[in-house]
């Protein structure tokens, strides 16, 4: 059975408020195990702390100094929220070190103590609230520093230790406060582990939640010092803010605005979990410093705009997704950390936070908690989940300008229901008894001007949203669109490619040409060429008896290097025919060439294939015209020319290299020194009389 009392006192004298709220709160639990006690900073916290342990005696006392404190009553200032509690099937065990400027050593420390004194091992339900200073501005140092120490992940849900709040330009922070037993402490880190004997009867559930409106696309962090952002995208990180909140945004993200922030997202196997970063400097230099300290190299992030609409939404978002976490489990007391940055924000309507816990809970479930100097918590929600380390975000993490719950829930029944909201408003009432009825009017005529003021703000407010969330709506969309542009040029850069491969170099580039002047098709031209046809000899015979696995490979191989040689030589392949290659030069110069290395190319690297290769040059007038119809066409070779070329390959000698006489005519004799050269006359299809050619054997 789990026994708790929940007291709530305010005044002036810290001595005394202490000493009611402990008294008010062991009323209802006589006999606790922990008091676990929230103060307001500008209380002195070690009076407050001897007002408690006057009425507590010996009970072990863990807790902190607070921004302002969160409790069925909503929020308070100025008070002493102590929540005492006990339970048949939990273990407690506190414990406090300081850090001295060391936090990761003092979480490792303060962990392989606690393995020790309790024979902690996996597998153990295990729940960790952490209290500790902040002034190093290290806090995730302490959650390393725990894993560290002990080798497995846990929950763990808290807070910074905040101590007063107030403005200077800005947000500025004095050190806080923790509780100890019989001590107050600063500079030091304190950690309350409690563990549950049988995770079927007791056990924790979790939740957080960060709410925000993107108004800017993501951009990954390219230049940072761990926490301190120079660029994004390799551009500075002032020049998109300027982009999308002008040249003022300075104040707008910094000096203690926080209307706007940035999102990271953590990716795991199911999805994504949003964290919320703020902005917390800005040193005149090229970039920002942000809150947690994490190391932002790599990591996306994203401008972000908050607004208490959505804050309140996401309260009760998370108050939901926590009492769902605890699987049948009945809820019996309820943490609450929020952000103090979210206090800010939420104004005077702050107090509808701790409604939408309430609500979610009921009025019979003690609600506990505080506003944070960076909260703690855990990105699962079931405590499977957390201590599972096949999970890539498994334990916890800090957050910031985000709201973090714990649940302790029990299968057996507790101490009867009590509705604390009605108690904690007794209480209340009681203590408003020592302020004059010109204090309370002042007050109110005071919330009533914040009221009007906060209407004309957040009303403007919203307008603001409304055109960021057009403007990043656009930005989508233009985004959608130009992403979209860049698919459809790779695709057309690939099928471009693939078109030329597939097309003869000239036909190409005069299809560019043709494209520039608005033309839909290659233009008809009439030309002078040296046509030049090539067979491979014996190749049909191999086709036949080989797969066409092996047909494919033998052909390639040919074709390979004679390719090469005719696009070297200045030539360009018109077409690939079966075993057969038609080619067009602007010379016959550069034909013979062509065609002499490839004899010798064949002779020297095909001595044991049963192949040769006959070669037939031509030259002449050639028409290069469009045949076929709108959807096939082909430029192609038309002409008396090409005819002949293609007949003095078929008659040619394999091995060797037929050239029409007209042709041989124009060659270079340089060229052909060296050579073997026999002038004939020979008949061919389609001619009447025979014509005079020459055979020429490479040496």
């Amino acid at each position: 059975m789990i026994k708790k009392g929940l007291g709530i006192a305010s005044g002036y004298n810290s001595f005394k408020t202490g000493e009611i709220a402990a008294k008010r709160a062991l009323s209802q639990c006589p006999d606790p195990e922990i008091a676990l006690i929230f103060a307001s900073s500008f209380f002195e916290q070690e009076q407050v702390l001897s007002g408690a342990k006057s009425i507590l005696g010996e009970t072990r006392i863990f807790g902190t100094s607070t921004f302002y404190e969160i409790s069925n009553l909503g929020l308070k200032e100025s008070s002493v929220t102590i929540l005492l509690f006990s339970g048949d099937e939990l273990e407690f065990y506190p414990y406090s070190e300081p850090h001295c400027g060391a936090p990761f050593e003092a979480g490792k420390k303060i962990a392989e103590m606690f393995r020790s004194d309790s024979g902690a091992k996996p597998g153990q339900t295990i729940a960790c609230i952490l209290f500790g200073d902040q002034k190093h501005n290290l806090g995730t140092d302490y959650l390393d520093g725990l894993s560290a120490g002990l080798g497995f992940p846990i929950p763990v849900i808290g807070s910074g230790s905040p101590g007063k709040l107030f403005e200077n330009n800005g947000l500025d922070v004095a050190l806080g406060h923790q509780y100890f037993n019989d001590r107050v402490t600063e500079d030091n880190l304190s950690l309350l582990f409690i563990r549950a004997a049988d995770s079927s009867k007791t056990s924790f559930s979790f939740s957080f939640e960060s709410s925000f409106t993107p108004v800017a696309h993501s951009v990954i962090c390219t230049d940072t010092e761990r926490n301190y952002v120079h660029a994004v995208d390799g551009k500075p990180l002032k020049e998109y803010l300027q982009n999308y909140l002008g040249l003022e945004y300075k104040g707008l993200v910094t000096e203690g605005n926080f209307r706007y922030a940035f999102v990271t997202n953590l990716k795991d196997r199911e999805g994504e979990k949003n964290l919320v970063i703020s902005p917390i400097s800005d040193d005149g230099g090229d970039g920002i410093r942000f809150f947690p300290a994490v190391d932002m190299q790599g990591v996306s992030i994203q401008l972000i705009h908050l607004n208490r609409d959505e804050m309140l939404q996401g309260t009760k978002k998370a108050a939901l997704a926590a009492l769902e976490n605890l699987n049948g489990l009945r809820p019996e007391l309820v943490f609450v950390f929020s952000c103090g940055l979210r206090y800010r924000l939420l104004l005077s309507r702050v107090n509808e936070e701790a409604d939408m816990v309430r609500e979610v809970f009921g009025d019979g479930i003690p609600v506990i908690g505080m506003y944070c100097a960076g909260e703690y918590g855990p990105l699962y929600g079931q405590y499977s989940e957390i201590v599972d380390t096949g999970k890539l975000l498994n334990g916890s993490r800090q957050f910031s300008t985000s709201i973090t719950i714990m649940v302790l829930g029990s299968k057996t029944p507790g101490t009867p229901r009590i509705d604390y909201h009605k108690l904690l408003t007794q209480f209340n009432e009681y203590d408003k008894m020592g302020k004059s009825e010109s204090e309370r009017d002042y007050m109110e005529k005071l919330r009533q001007r914040m009221e009007l003021s906060e209407t004309a703000l957040f009303e403007t407010e919203r307008i603001l949203k409304k055109i960021n969330q057009s403007h990043y709506e656009l930005g989508l969309e233009l985004q959608r669109k130009n992403q979209a542009l860049t698919i459809a040029n790779d695709k057309n850069e690939k099928l471009k490619e693939i078109i030329r491969r597939y097309t003869p170099h000239k036909v190409f580039r005069k299809a560019h040409l043709s494209v520039d002047k608005g033309l839909y098709e290659i233009p008809d031209e009439e030309q002078q060429s040296t046509l030049m046809f090539l067979d491979i000899k014996g190749f049909t015979n191999f086709a036949e008896a080989h797969s066409s696995e092996e047909v494919i490979e033998a052909i390639n191989g040919i074709f390979a290097p004679f390719t090469r040689i005719i696009y070297e030589s200045g030539g360009d392949v018109d077409k690939f025919i079966g075993d057969c290659i038609f080619s067009v030069f602007d010379s016959e110069n550069a034909a013979l060439k062509a065609a002499l290395q490839i004899q010798i190319k064949m002779k020297r690297n095909f001595t044991s294939a049963p192949f040769q290769v006959r070669i037939g040059i031509n030259s002449g007038r050639v028409v290069s015209g469009n045949v076929g119809n709108e959807e096939r066409r082909d430029n192609t070779m038309i002409g008396d020319a090409v005819n002949l070329a293609a007949r003095l390959e078929s008659s040619c000698t394999p091995g060797k290299i037929l050239v029409s006489k007209k042709t041989y005519l124009k060659i270079d004799p340089v060229l052909l020194e060296k050579l073997t050269v026999s002038e004939k006359s020979i008949s061919v299809k389609g001619k009447k009389n025979e014509i005079e050619v020459v055979e020429i054997t490479p040496d």
